[in-house]
């Protein structure tokens, strides 16, 4: 009960555009969880095809990304279930879009072990990478 009462506090200190973006991110990171799992991605790739009004401010459009970051953190940590790296890339774009951000989602691979090799999903707007694991990824795919 007292760790309800913390997080309502937590979700009154922050500002407006923070709380829009955390409960439609949350929408929408649920949204996607099921869907990736019940939808071939084929399918969801014209989703994601859609551009934004492209956003003019550089400094704006850096500190737009910096609260997708901390919403989809926040995000993280209100749902009971993990989201995969996919779903977050998903949902990082999707909340750029609604903000004006271009981006698109690339997905990489790299070697993990002798004969083992990761996958990953990432976010890059304006050829910054915004949301990669700490390893080099080469890039097999971009999509949007």
């Amino acid at each position: 009960m007292n760790d309800l009462f913390r997080n309502i506090n937590k979700f009154r200190r922050i500002s407006q555009v923070e709380k829009a973006l955390l409960i439609r991110g949350t929408g929408v990171a649920l949204f996607y969880l099921f869907l990736i799992h019940l939808v071939p991605l084929k399918h969801l790739l014209p989703l994601l095809e859609k551009g934004p009004k492209r956003i003019s401010a550089a400094d704006k459009k850096e500190q737009y990304i910096k609260i997708t970051g901390k919403t989809i953190r926040r995000i993280e940590k209100t749902i009971p279930f993990q989201l995969s790296c996919l779903v977050k890339s998903i949902l990082f774009k999707m909340l750029l879009n609604k903000l004006g951000i271009e981006s698109k989602i690339e997905l990489g691979v790299c070697k993990s072990g002798i004969k083992a090799l990761q996958a990953h999903a990432y976010v890059v707007s304006d050829d910054i990478i915004i949301y990669l694991k700490k390893k080099r990824f080469t890039k097999i795919q971009s999509i949007g």
